[in-house]
């Protein structure tokens, strides 16, 4: 999975919470700007970040972690 899919995994995951990209941001300690960099497959989060995400969107650390480093198709 590239950049841009994981970003799309995690706008879906967002969404699917009903959270804006500043809401999500203020959850996990980013700015809204960040929020918007990863779901565009500009940057991905850091380590620390995974895990306050995956407590945030109720997804495995190990689910978000597959979906970042997944091959490329």
């Amino acid at each position: 999975m590239n950049d841009f899919e994981f970003g799309q995994y995690l706008r879906q995951l967002r969404l699917s919470k009903g959270l804006s990209q500043f809401q999500l941001g203020k959850l996990v300690g980013v700015s809204d700007k960040a929020v918007s960099k990863w779901e565009n497959g500009i940057s991905k989060p850091k380590a620390g970040i995974i895990l306050k995400l995956s407590g945030v969107l109720s997804v495995s650390t190990e689910d978000l972690l597959q979906e970042m480093f997944a091959e490329k198709k």
